[in-house]
């Protein structure tokens, strides 16, 4: 099996998370496919199902209430995510 990468380079958190769904859709639909995220984003954090805001150190960045686990994450520039597309539950 090939694992296709994508290098999205500096993207905002919201369109990197609708591109990570829709890779995720098109692994679900065909298991042989599969992709690998590379992606810096803009100052933001992520606030999981069990975050505490108090956690956030720095509310001038965007915050993202998202569905996943977890309390509060920092993404930001010179930090490099990973992501496998069908790993986002």
């Amino acid at each position: 099996m090939l694992t296709k990468v994508q290098d999205l380079k500096r993207k905002n958190y919201q369109d990197t998370l609708k591109i990570q769904e829709s890779l995720r859709e098109q692994v679900l639909s065909n298991p042989s496919h599969e992709y690998l995220i590379l992606v810096e984003h803009e100052h933001v954090y992520t606030l999981g199902k069990n975050a505490n805001s108090s956690n956030i150190l720095n509310k001038a960045c965007d915050i993202i209430q998202t569905d996943r686990g977890g309390d509060v994450t920092y993404h930001g520039p010179c930090l490099l995510y990973t992501s496998d597309a069908a790993d986002e539950e």
